[in-house]
């Protein structure tokens, strides 16, 4: 059974915070998850495999 997610719209946002990169995904159904690169190239890779994934237009970065 998945876990009731109180966010029900899907998304992935990109952010830098102390010398690091912040992935986070959210999708209906399911606990959001967050990802953290030291590598800002290796974080927008995995948010844009995340946005195919999820079939979305586009990362937003924060």
């Amino acid at each position: 059974m998945k876990q009731p997610n109180p966010t029900e719209s899907k998304a992935v946002t990109i952010a830098e915070a102390d010398h690091q990169w912040h992935v986070a995904v959210e999708e209906p159904g399911y606990l959001p998850v967050v990802r953290s690169f030291t590598n800002e190239q290796w974080a927008w890779n995995f948010a844009q495999g995340q946005r195919m994934r999820l079939d979305l237009s586009e990362v937003t970065r924060i």
